[in-house]
């Protein structure tokens, strides 16, 4: 209910010249007399300084503040109507104003949301990692965890686990030196005197734990590594990022069929799967 406390802001406002705008509460703006006033202190929380609607700054609230104001008005005619006191007018009044909601409100504010949003995703721009980016991070967690200290304190587990995480996000190749490198590792942070001398609770049954019964989050570990050494982008290496570099090259590379099975799977993908899915959404394009 943020987003309907910023709105009662922006209404109070757009009546300051009433003199009573302070003491007018969400109640009393929903009114069909106030359903234009609204519609635009909606548009005032999704777009400071209005100047453009074409700059809408958080579209989305827009969106959100439509279910939020159609939940106030209900409330507000279920108090009415099972109230001791039966006030006619102000059942009618959220009868209409939920009628304005369902034929304006879409005209006068979501449809300008949903169509900065559509804009937005076909312009945004989606960066990958720099290819030294990424050399620089595998041979750095490569190094930490073929030379890092096995000893039982807090902060040596903690910190193998977060780079064992990080090790597990990064490769996408499975070479047996390389699964070598971290089975000491491994078995280090799963050993139960280990994880007992580190302040692990003993009924933390995840294989990265942290200090209490939970599991350390792998791109906070991810992005804590990359922002200790000197990378062009650190900020652009994510788990998701990595997978969309390893796309990017396989279109470049030009893969036969078993190879990009191969792939595919190594990804967690079916090929005929994503084929299927290209197909019905290139389908579904023409038909329209």
């Amino acid at each position: 209910m943020r987003l309907a406390g910023r709105l009662l802001v922006e209404l109070r406002k757009l009546v300051a010249d009433t003199g009573n705008e302070k003491h007018m509460s969400m109640w009393d703006f929903i009114k069909p007399e106030f359903f234009d006033i609204m519609a635009q202190a909606a548009l005032e929380v999704a777009i400071p300084l209005i100047d453009d609607e074409d700059e809408i700054k958080s579209p989305s609230n827009c969106l959100k503040l439509k279910y939020d104001i159609l939940r106030l008005t209900k409330f507000k005619w279920s108090f009415v109507v099972k109230g001791t006191e039966q006030n006619d007018k102000e059942r009618k009044d959220c009868k209409t104003f939920l009628h304005l909601m369902s034929l304006e409100f879409k005209t006068k504010v979501t449809k300008l949301a949903y169509t900065v949003l559509m804009k937005r995703q076909f312009t945004k721009s989606k960066d990958i990692p720099a290819p030294s980016d990424i050399e620089i991070l595998n041979k750095h967690l490569i190094s930490e965890l073929s030379t890092c200290s096995l000893n039982s304190s807090k902060e040596n587990l903690f910190h193998i686990v977060k780079f064992l995480q990080c090790r597990l996000l990064s490769y996408n190749k499975r070479r047996s030196g390389e699964i070598d490198a971290i089975r000491k590792p491994l078995e280090f942070i799963v050993n139960a005197d280990v994880r007992e001398k580190a302040g692990v609770n003993k009924d933390n049954r995840f294989l990265f734990p942290n200090s209490v019964n939970g599991a350390m989050r792998s791109c906070e570990s991810l992005k804590n590594i990359c922002s200790d050494l000197n990378l062009k982008n650190p900020e652009n290496i994510t788990s998701v990022s990595m997978r969309k570099y390893t796309s990017t090259l396989t279109q470049v590379m030009d893969l036969k069929n078993n190879q990009m099975d191969w792939l595919c799977k190594n990804l967690g993908q079916a090929i005929v799967f994503t084929t299927h899915i290209i197909i019905k959404k290139y389908k579904k394009k023409l038909m329209n």
